[in-house]
């Protein structure tokens, strides 16, 4: 029987409209009274997912989760970190140059807050979609002792595939780089991403690789779709996701792809 549910969040199990269907929510609470863990794992922050697990109470879905695309593992239960990989400030240094010369929108996450210096159309639609307020400032160098879980570039997405080849050849021996959406280019620690996330909570919890499921859409899925005993792409997922699956989906984010696992492969 499997043990974990991981689920991504935007373009999986969120609808279009950013909400959770009734009846994606009705299999998730089937699943965990029949005691499988269902893991939140996106590439939003904390703060951004708890908004939404909150809104879940009763379902049993606030155990733990994985946030940041795999950089930081929380127990929600005692609000404990129990794993967390940063970009460190050497790299972040590096990228708040690079957005500047290319006139880009940087945003770092420092203690779960976004931050940025150029606050623009996108910023607000990002704001939308996070359910978050973006903090502007005006040197993010000043704010980056530490480093960033992530750095996100927020722009057009003809330029960002331009821009990724250079950046790949700049900063891709010592990030991982990707994008979590056409519009998102993400920069992670090396040693951060979703399959390490959930390997490092597995691990956590005692329970083996093959009895987890991971549910993806994305190219930030595929480790963690990868390392699962059952990867599934979500119907609507891009073709290199679908590829490496062991499951692929006839329904999609809008018409409850999540529950169709659910029933398929736990409550079956």
């Amino acid at each position: 029987m499997y043990k974990i549910l991981a689920l991504d969040m935007d373009d999986t199990l969120l609808r279009k409209d950013l909400t959770i269907s009734e009846k994606n929510k009705d299999a998730i609470k089937k699943a965990a009274e029949k005691g499988v863990k269902i893991v939140f794992c996106s590439g939003r922050s904390s703060k951004s997912m708890i908004n939404y697990i909150n809104n879940l109470n009763g379902y049993n879905c606030n155990e733990y989760l994985i946030s940041y695309n795999g950089a930081m593992v929380l127990n929600l239960k005692d609000k404990a970190t129990l794993f967390n990989k940063y970009v460190e400030k050497e790299y972040v240094l590096k990228l708040v140059d690079y957005g500047r010369t290319n006139n880009l929108n940087i945003q770092l996450y420092i203690d779960d807050n976004v931050v940025v210096e150029k606050f623009d159309e996108r910023t607000k639609q990002y704001e939308v979609l996070s359910g978050l307020p973006v903090k502007q400032v005006k040197d993010l160098k000043e704010v980056s002792d530490k480093g960033s879980l992530k750095v996100l570039i927020n722009n057009d997405e003809n330029i960002l595939n331009e821009l990724k080849t250079e950046l790949d050849e700049l900063l891709g021996n010592d990030l991982n780089i990707f994008f979590s959406k056409p519009y998102y280019l993400e920069f992670l620690n090396k040693k951060a991403n979703k399959g390490i996330g959930l390997l490092e909570l597995a691990k956590l919890i005692d329970i083996p690789l093959k009895d987890i499921i991971a549910i993806g859409d994305s190219f930030n899925d595929i480790s963690m779709i990868e390392i699962a005993g059952l990867g599934v792409a979500i119907g609507n997922a891009h073709e290199k996701v679908k590829k490496i699956a062991n499951y692929v989906t006839k329904n999609d984010h809008n018409n409850d792809g999540v529950a169709e696992v659910i029933e398929k492969f736990i409550l079956d």
